[in-house]
């Protein structure tokens, strides 16, 4: 930052209205025109946040045109930056900031991890302001500091401590909480390192006869007033203040920086030869001295940041806007709970962004991936947020930021769960397809080959599938196949049953083709059996005989005709599994080559007949010639 912005401004109101001879800093003839608005500015409040680590504030404050602004410079390690004015009228408008580049100071004075921050304020005792107006920017400029100087030129004086008469009204314009009221004793903890800075200082430091520090100066200057106590009870008050707020307290004299007093009225415009040389000794003495001693701006024990400083500026501001006084507890629990707040977010997009980044891409995850690296986020998010949340514990936040968390895994599970889903539903439509194809073009014939194929399939997909719902995905299309397979199975049944029942008509025919054969073979027979009947009695009785064996023949027919009644019967009952019907049809034809060979053997048996009615035939033939040999001879 190479260069001061208005920090805290202030507009309206707070006008005090003087006499020309009145305009030494007495506040008795004010005429308070309005309180006015305190307000921190955009610019500033933008610039702290981005300031990450701790902040050390470095303030200075004093009568106008005391050259405040000019020490402040030296500490930015600058000549210019906070304006330096030669008139009566001041030249700082309610309190300007300066973060100081570290690069532009000595080496080594500002801790890595540090960042310090420069407030001036606008000059007490001004003649366009009143006492309270000067208070109130007084214990900001205090509230704020870790090191707090307070300028002056001259002696510690009378009219010195009586121009700082506005510390005995600090514990009116302060308070530590919102109810009761506090002393010097309970705000001193929370006031920074007060130095008194003695600006063209000529008095030697002797004290009866031996050398004096600066300190030793400011300590005897704060000794209590000796005399009537009505009438040093003003000059010790003061003094009791200073002591009792600033405990930690120094002081530090600087020689006149000029000699020429046209060059005093122009110190920004002067290069370091046109200054004294033991002043310019001095300047870098105090510059050391200030930035040594400056400490970490805390509150209740916490290290304040950029975004805190800013935040606790506005409290204080928006108590005095409000007809209040900044208190430190309240403000310091509104920076708490907005801090707070900023770690939770913080921690959230942490969270949030680990998460997703698991599944870029569209990436799936397993459930136990999902949830180990949700338990690796919640803890890093967590240890952020405990990082990041000053105070604590902060148990209710921490509770929050866990069920927020738990609500982004929720989301997030149900949507690796679709994901998951509709990869496995396409991959197995993938896979599985050429079952569906198979079966319609006949290659698919039996259950057996159905179940080895699904059984690839599924072998293939498990190798494959990602997700939570790979098994859920397989179950579902598991129930889907077993539905194919049993249409399967029906169909193969069916086509089993019809060619058992054409195999059975053929028999049926062939049977039947049979049984009219042997019909017209026993017309013959009867036929024949009738001729030779009234010729020879024993023919008859063979005849008979033969009948008889006929008619058991046909009986025999008839019984292998029922048998293959029950036989279609039984190929009926087998339609429910293809081994049974398999089985069966084995059987059947087994059944069938037997009957075959029962009418093969009865075909044989006709034949037999047949040659036995040749015989008769011929011994008819031969009875007939006897008979006509016969009937020659007589």
């Amino acid at each position: 930052m190479d260069h001061p912005v208005l920090f805290i401004r202030h507009e309206g109101g707070n006008t005090r209205r003087v006499d020309d001879d009145n305009s030494d800093g007495d506040y008795d003839n004010d005429v308070d025109s309005g309180p006015g608005v305190f307000s921190v500015t955009d610019e500033a409040v933008e610039l702290l946040s981005e300031i990450e680590g701790d902040v050390a504030v470095i303030s200075i404050a004093g009568v106008y045109r005391t050259g405040k602004s000019f020490v402040l410079n030296q500490l930015a390690g600058s000549t210019g930056g906070f304006d330096v004015g030669a008139s009566v009228e001041p030249c700082t408008q309610g309190i300007w900031m300066w973060i100081v580049d570290r690069e532009k100071v000595e080496p080594g004075l500002i801790p890595d991890n540090l960042t310090i921050v420069l407030l001036d304020t606008e000059g007490l005792a001004s003649y366009t302001k009143t006492k309270t107006y000067d208070i109130q920017v007084f214990s900001l400029s205090l509230l704020l500091s870790s090191f707090f100087v307070y300028n002056s030129m001259g002696n510690i004086d009378e009219t010195a401590l009586d121009r700082l008469s506005l510390v005995a009204e600090l514990a009116k314009f302060v308070k530590l909480q919102a109810d009761g009221e506090e002393d010097a004793f309970q705000l001193q903890s929370f006031f920074p390192v007060f130095m008194w800075l003695v600006r063209d200082f000529s008095l030697e430091l002797v004290l009866q006869g031996e050398t004096i520090t600066p300190d030793d100066y400011l300590e005897q200057a704060l000794q209590l007033v000796k005399g009537d106590p009505k009438r040093v009870a003003g000059k010790n008050q003061i003094r009791e203040c200073i002591r009792s707020f600033f405990p930690n307290r120094t002081c530090f004299t600087l020689k006149r920086p000029v000699e020429n007093e046209e060059d005093l009225q122009d110190l920004s415009n002067l290069s370091l030869e046109d200054f004294r040389p033991e002043y310019i000794e001095q300047v870098r003495i105090l510059i050391r001295k200030i930035y040594h001693g400056v400490k970490t701006k805390k509150l209740f024990g916490s290290n304040l940041n950029g975004a805190m400083l800013a935040e606790l500026s506005k409290n204080y501001v928006e108590s005095i806007n409000t007809g209040g006084v900044p208190v430190i507890r309240s403000a310091w629990e509104n920076v708490l709970e907005i801090e707070c707040k900023k770690a939770s977010a913080a921690a959230e997009r942490l969270y949030e962004k680990r998460m997703k980044d698991l599944v870029a891409d569209g990436a799936i995850l397993e459930e136990e991936e999902l949830d180990r690296s949700h338990r690796e986020a919640e803890k890093r998010a967590i240890d952020l947020f405990r990082s990041k949340a000053v105070g604590g514990p902060h148990t209710e936040l921490e509770d929050e930021l866990k069920n927020a968390m738990a609500e982004q895994l929720a989301l997030m599970r149900k949507t690796n769960r679709a994901r998951s889903a509709e990869q496995c539903e396409l991959l197995l439509d993938t896979l599985a397809r050429h079952i569906s194809d198979d079966i319609r073009s006949k290659e698919i014939t039996n259950i057996d080959q159905l179940h080895e194929e699904w059984e690839r399939v599924v072998t293939d997909y498990l190798e494959t599938a990602q997700g939570p719902m790979k098994q859920q995905v397989l179950f579902d299309r598991r129930r889907e196949f077993f539905s194919t397979a049993r249409r399967v199975a029906e169909g193969i049944v069916e086509a089993t049953k019809e060619a058992a029942e054409k195999e059975v008509e053929a028999i049926r025919e062939k049977s039947k083709v049979d049984y009219q054969r042997l019909d017209l073979v026993y017309k013959t027979v009867d036929t024949e059996w009738k001729k030779s009947q009234k010729e020879n009695q024993q023919l008859t009785t063979e005849i008979k005989d033969l009948d008889l064996k006929i008619r058991e023949m046909a009986q025999a027919q008839a019984a292998s005709l029922e048998r293959i009644k029950e036989l279609q019967q039984e190929l009926t009952e087998s339609q429910d599994t293809c081994k049974r019907v398999q089985d069966e049809r084995n059987e059947l034809e087994e059944k069938e080559r037997r009957i075959e060979e029962e009418l093969q053997a009865k075909s044989q048996a006709i034949g037999a007949l047949e040659h036995e009615k040749i015989t008769i035939e011929g011994r008819l033939r031969g009875f007939e010639s006897k008979k006509k040999k016969k009937c020659t001879i007589m």
